[in-house]
């Protein structure tokens, strides 16, 4: 059966498959969905064939909500730095092959005026996406530490300013946003955040376990990729890394490409943060293109062992060439229970930044419907109940 011909459907019906619906995940489960919302979910066959729906035996797949990435540069050769709305509204339809329904571009640290040509790019594109959604804007900084650069422009980073922060947020639709805990005038920037609806992660940073516990009563809700780019853990001073593993209502963002993380630590994160772990890519505008030389953000970049790094500095990892999907598969490969991998890349990210009704498969829910096969590829990708991606069963 053809996406040309599903896609004429006014409803879908998919029977007799594994369900995870953000929490647990249920087998001999059926879904019944219908002008973009989920009608009824029921253990098969409770959820009989009818007029105007397409009924599609899914026997021996996983249902899932679509993947949520909220950190993410670009993919597919479409990012940020292009400041176009056609290439995010390009990069947006890319990667629904791996899955995703709903993601948050996000801008590098920069020059003011470099980073408001990306932020009104991804705003011009919000609402003309032929592909996953686009929930918001994410700034990575800029005010970051300078000791914790990474693969930033330092000449953009920057101490907190009003003026700089109302011109990052003039337009709206900032959801998420990196800073230092250790900047001067944090607390400004936590009150202005709160006010906005923007959801704080420290990242960047060299601060303390005192800084960060500051930080989290000030409203941050978690770190930007856990580890890279700040504070260590160290037996006299928890660092940033350290507080974020020890405190229980912290938020840890993973780069599961076992480069940025070794997957022993990965693993021992998930065992620990549990329901506070989110998978992200962190991904730049060539990945998936293979090997060769690129600007990134302006640093000459390789491609080294499945990561980015500096062309001039292979010790410099500049971001990641992940998709969602691999990310889950090598969570799942390392040892993580399928359903902490699945919910770090589903309903955690959407409990975190409050995103409506995404993230988990519930009535009334977006019908965001992932089909997984055994080995966690995607099968068939629906974003408000249209199909996007891939062949999903036989027709009953």
């Amino acid at each position: 059966m053809s996406l040309d011909i599903i896609k004429n459907m006014k409803g879908y019906i998919i029977q007799n498959a594994r369900l995870f619906d953000g929490e647990t995940i249920r087998d001999n489960m059926s879904i019944r969905f219908r002008d973009g919302l989920i009608e009824e979910i029921a253990p098969h066959p409770a959820i009989k064939a009818r007029k105007n729906y397409l009924a599609i035996d899914a026997s021996g797949l996983l249902i899932a909500p679509g993947y949520i990435d909220t950190h993410t540069h670009g993919s597919y050769g479409f990012g940020i730095e292009d400041n176009d709305p056609e290439a995010i509204i390009n990069w947006s339809r890319a990667i629904t092959k791996n899955g995703v329904s709903s993601f948050c571009p996000t801008t590098y640290t920069a020059p003011i005026e470099k980073m408001l040509l990306s932020y009104k790019s991804i705003v011009a594109s919000m609402g003309k996406e032929t592909g996953a959604r686009i929930l918001g804007v994410n700034h990575e900084g800029p005010y970051l530490s300078e000791k914790k650069v990474g693969g930033q422009d330092k000449e953009g980073i920057r101490e907190f300013d009003r003026d700089s922060f109302d011109s990052l947020t003039a337009l709206k639709n900032v959801r998420i946003m990196t800073a230092a805990p250790e900047k001067a005038n944090i607390e400004k920037l936590s009150l202005l955040a709160k006010e906005r609806h923007i959801t704080l992660m420290a990242g960047h940073t060299n601060c303390t376990g005192e800084d960060m516990k500051k930080a989290k009563r000030n409203g941050f809700k978690g770190v930007t990729h856990l580890f890279n780019a700040m504070s260590p853990l160290h037996h006299r001073d928890l660092g940033c890394a350290g507080f974020a593993l020890a405190d229980e209502d912290m938020y840890t963002e993973i780069i599961a490409d076992g480069h940025h993380v070794v997957p022993e630590v990965v693993n021992m994160v998930y065992r620990l943060k549990k329901d506070r772990a989110v998978l992200v890519t962190d991904s730049l505008l060539p990945s998936q293109l293979g090997n060769g030389i690129f600007s990134i953000n302006g640093i000459e970049s390789t491609l080294k062992d499945g990561t980015f790094v500096s062309k001039n500095d292979s010790s410099l990892i500049v971001g990641s060439c992940l998709g969602m999907d691999q990310g889950v598969r090598n969570l799942v490969s390392w040892g993580v229970p399928l359903v902490d991998a699945l919910k770090s890349a589903t309903s955690t990210p959407a409990t975190l930044h409050g995103f409506d009704r995404i993230g988990y498969l519930k009535v009334s829910y977006r019908a965001d419907i992932l089909v997984l096969d055994e080995e966690l590829k995607v099968k068939a990708l629906f974003i408000d109940g249209s199909p996007r991606e891939g062949f999903i069963g036989k027709e009953i």
